[in-house]
């Protein structure tokens, strides 16, 4: 994602963070840390594979997991997910899940 928010993570501590892009009212991506709201953006954001490998935008650390949902995810569900660990399951649709990648049995790149 090409966008900045005021936002560093921790060193050295797992921090669960989550990036949810709304059309309605107006574009806008927003950023939860643990579960917290860090910020909101006005834009309309896209996160192409090419974006995502970049080396210029692409996230720097350790991935437990990743997942990617075809929905924009509510407040609640994201400080749920946040609360229960990096691959617990949610109330949400299993079909809106897009990916739903486990990285913690050591494959997967860093």
């Amino acid at each position: 994602l090409q966008y900045a928010f005021e936002f560093k993570a921790p060193r050295g501590r797992l921090t669960h963070l989550a990036y949810v892009a709304t059309s309605n009212p107006t574009p806008s991506l927003s950023l939860y840390a643990n579960g917290s709201l860090v910020g909101t953006i006005p834009v309309s954001a896209s996160c192409t594979m090419y974006t995502i490998v970049d080396p210029k935008y692409s996230f720097r650390g350790l991935l437990l997991g990743a997942r990617c949902w075809k929905v924009a995810l509510q407040p609640s569900q994201v400080a749920s997910s946040a609360a229960s660990g990096p691959m617990a399951r949610i109330s949400q649709r299993p079909e809106d899940c897009t990916v739903d990648w486990d990285l913690q049995d050591g494959h997967g790149c860093n």
